[in-house]
């Protein structure tokens, strides 16, 4: 997502909204779809990794951006050059987290865009088990 505001948005933008919190502050938002960069299909690289997944897509009216893609691991070990499950490893999620914006209701039937954090699950990764040893 990138950000843009026009002079005319910002003239246009001097009162504040809700919620008038003591750590709240209002900012210009401009939400254009033109301007996000369009995807290029790629070939799913979760049926080629050692530690595949499958990606499940969500879709939320009150979000931005709306749909966002997470993945799941297929296996709890990884595949081996046989492309059978070796158990002597484990598939691990990758997390990342990103920022969404949610559509929220103020008072007097306005809305306002709250920021939030979000951890998805971007892919997978084979790993060596974690052992302790007891004494």
């Amino acid at each position: 997502m990138t950000g843009r505001c026009s002079q005319r948005n910002l003239q246009g933008h001097n009162k504040p909204v809700e919620p008038s919190a003591p750590n709240t502050i209002t900012v210009p938002l401009h939400l254009d779809p033109s301007d996000l960069i369009p995807s290029r299909l790629v070939r799913s690289i979760g049926n080629h990794s050692i530690s595949p997944w499958t990606t499940n897509t969500t879709y939320d009216e009150s979000r931005f951006p709306q749909t966002i893609s997470e993945v799941r691991c297929s296996l709890e070990g990884c595949l081996n050059v046989a492309g059978k499950e070796d158990r002597s490893l484990e598939s691990k999620p990758i997390y990342h987290q990103i920022l969404v914006l949610r559509k929220v209701m103020g008072s007097v039937d306005r809305y306002y865009y709250r920021l939030e954090s979000k951890i998805i699950v971007v892919g997978c990764t084979c790993v060596r088990p974690s052992i302790e040893h007891q004494q």
